[in-house]
């Protein structure tokens, strides 16, 4: 499936570059507010979530490595 060749691009990725990943799927698992009726398309709430998580993600990867 689409989902498993994305992860599988993802997995060489970490292979390869120095990533963080942001974990949408995990961070709105409970949260249905986040979408609107299609179950696809974001929310308000769930647009200020995406961003507060990509902010953090962004935040996280520009930390200075542990000597």
């Amino acid at each position: 499936t689409w989902k498993l060749d994305q992860w599988g691009a993802w997995f060489n990725a970490w292979l390869r570059y120095y990533t963080h990943y942001a974990d949408w799927t995990a961070a709105s698992a409970d949260h249905p507010e986040y979408f609107l009726a299609d179950d696809v398309h974001l929310s308000l709430t769930g647009n200020r979530a995406y961003a507060e998580l990509m902010v953090a993600t962004v935040a996280d990867a520009c930390l200075p490595a542990a000597p």
